[in-house]
């Protein structure tokens, strides 16, 4: 009896993958020890545009503040601590404004050297926002005509203009905040919470039902597959991923010439050069085979049921994510708060086309671009090479975790919601369901950031 040799290994994929990804993981870490002053300053100026917005939908339901207010003292120690952390940064009168706003809303004394910055920049509206800050007390008259100097659509303006008449006992709403957001975050979190307790049900239905059927719980979306099989996903990965890295600093690049819409021609190039490294990977002749989005994953034989599973695990696992979220937030405690940029750009406001662009980056492109890297690619990879889709599961999550500009204090959750995906595309043999669960995910914490800053 003779054996058939055993096809020839082929480790310049596993190799590529792991120096690329070994580059990002140190990065993140880098990054997160050593955060660039612009960088944590957009993280800065969101979570206090959160805060604000956040006291404004407290003090909508329980009625007028009250200054011995528990929540009213944390509220403006928090707008402090905001304040003090821009302080530390290099001074710039964008920066200074949000810092002396904060101050104002908080009712805190302003630094000198913040007011000066306003002061020598030239501009009325920060000198006006100077002089409100400086002010131990205005009219209503002095109040009114300084919020009326302060004029422009800046959140550091639109926060120093009600601060300001509130010093003189106007009310007015907080930027970030209004009538129409508080009927939405209504409806969001009622949808969240059934949707909620419905996902959890339906999995507990599901898997009562399915303990009584044989086969395999856990599956590959691409189908078995050899080593050598794993070896080329590995490839192909290794590739979109040097896309995912490279390509966005070509489309940078080529962005440049399309000034003033520099930042939005970079968000249409980036997807162009994603999607196509998705299908030049996959075309590609590797150990005399090449692949379709089909053979990956991308079909379905039951939409509709493939669709519900990903919206229904979207909700379900949101009570996980606030535990995981909580459990790094404590662990992380002394690294900066996790932000995406998108988040950041979105708390900006901003043009409809524009934000609808974005929209269309996180919960378009990114699920589209990430299902098939992570859950077609290497997750099937490193489950046949592991001999394990558990392991595959927890391992590509891991990964996926550590690609996300959140940095080290997002791992956690990230990873949970990058194995849950994972997970999804084992038991449904596809990867529409965890596209699915990823825009769902992705479009729902857009929206939450666009109701909470306006």
């Amino acid at each position: 009896m003779t054996v058939s040799p055993s096809p020839e290994r082929n480790p310049l994929g596993w190799i590529a993958l792991g120096v690329m990804l070994a580059y990002v993981v140190f990065s993140q870490l880098s990054a997160s020890l050593d955060q660039d002053p612009s960088d944590r300053y957009g993280s800065i100026a969101q979570r206090a545009r959160i805060t604000v917005s956040m006291q404004a939908v407290l003090t909508e339901v329980s009625g007028e503040r009250e200054t011995a207010d528990p929540a009213v003292a944390n509220y403006r120690e928090a707008l402090i601590g905001y304040a003090d952390a821009i302080a530390k940064l290099d001074p710039d009168p964008d920066q200074a404004a949000l810092e002396v706003a904060l101050r104002l809303e908080a009712e805190s004394k302003p630094r000198a050297e913040a007011i000066k910055v306003l002061r020598d920049s030239r501009s009325a509206a920060f000198q006006a926002l100077a002089t409100a800050a400086e002010s131990e007390t205005l009219t209503t008259e002095e109040a009114q005509s300084l919020a009326d100097e302060m004029a422009g659509s800046a959140y550091a303006l639109r926060l120093g203009r009600a601060a300001t008449l509130g010093k003189a006992g106007v009310k007015s709403p907080r930027p970030g905040y209004s009538t129409s957001s508080k009927t939405g975050m209504v409806v969001f979190v009622g949808v969240a919470l059934i949707g909620s307790a419905a996902g959890w049900i339906g999995l507990l239905v599901w898997r009562a039902m399915r303990g009584m059927q044989p086969g395999p719980l856990l599956g590959l979306p691409c189908g078995p597959i050899t080593r050598t099989d794993a070896d080329g996903l590995a490839i192909r990965a290794a590739i979109m991923f040097a896309f995912f890295l490279f390509g966005g600093l070509v489309a940078l690049g080529v962005a440049q010439a399309f000034r003033p819409f520099q930042r939005d021609a970079t968000v249409v190039l980036s997807a162009i050069v994603l999607v196509a490294g998705v299908f030049i990977s996959l075309r590609l002749k590797i150990g005399g085979k090449s692949w379709t989005l089909g053979d990956l994953g991308l079909r379905s034989e039951r939409p509709l049921a493939d669709v519900a599973w990903g919206v229904g695990a979207a909700f379900a696992n949101l009570p996980l994510l606030l535990v995981a979220s909580s459990i790094s937030q404590f662990l992380f405690q002394w690294l900066p708060e996790p932000t995406h940029p998108i988040s950041s750009e979105l708390s900006g406001g901003g043009a409809p086309w524009r934000i609808a662009l974005l929209f269309a980056q996180a919960a378009l492109l990114a699920p589209f671009f990430e299902e098939v890297l992570f859950r077609g690619a290497i997750f099937p990879a490193l489950s046949r090479v592991l001999r394990s889709v558990p392991l595959g599961i927890a391992l590509s999550g891991l990964l996926f975790a550590a690609i996300h500009p959140q940095g080290v204090g997002g791992w956690l959750p990230l990873m949970l919601l990058g194995s849950v995906m994972a997970w999804l595309c084992a038991v449904r043999r596809s990867l529409v369901p965890a596209i699915v669960m990823h825009a769902t995910h992705n479009a729902g914490i857009l929206i939450l950031n666009l109701l909470l800053t306006g």
